[in-house]
């Protein structure tokens, strides 16, 4: 593919914006972070699965593929955020620019679902091929 080196190229970057999830505070006091993990482990175990997170990010393009032509335009993947929300613009901006690997202004399932295996594989420092708590804690949830 054309644009395969700006993926490749792109680590940093993806970490950089993967790892700068907002640790905003939930009513309950919880990062936001560990409410989207807990949403994303579904068994329970404490740990993601390339599984688990897959059926998280296909439900999640269904949902905001709102023309359902199976690919998301950045209108869809902005929608759920209001213009107050400039940090988070800006974050998901550049998180699309990363998964439109072919840059042809949309993103498409596989695509979709490629960039959270590049996730899988940033987040999982011990390769065992599962997010754990412990792994996700240290990379993504800042302390106060």
């Amino acid at each position: 593919m054309k644009h395969n080196w700006i993926f490749k190229y792109s680590a940093i970057a993806m970490a950089a914006l993967v790892l700068a999830m907002p640790a905003a505070r939930a009513q309950d006091s919880q990062p936001l972070a560990l409410i989207w993990f807990q949403q994303i482990d579904t068994d329970g175990d404490d740990a993601i699965s390339g599984s688990e997170l897959d059926d998280m990010r296909t439900r999640r393009f269904v949902q905001i593929d709102l023309d359902r032509d199976r690919a998301l335009t950045p209108a869809e993947f902005m929608q759920d955020l209001s213009n107050g929300e400039s940090e988070l613009i800006e974050r998901r901006e550049k998180r699309f620019a990363l998964m439109d690997r072919d840059g042809n202004g949309t993103v498409d399932v596989v695509e979709y679902i490629g960039f959270g295996s590049a996730v899988m594989k940033l987040l999982d420092a011990d390769s065992d091929g599962y997010i754990r708590r412990t792994e996700f804690t240290r990379a993504v949830v800042t302390p106060e």
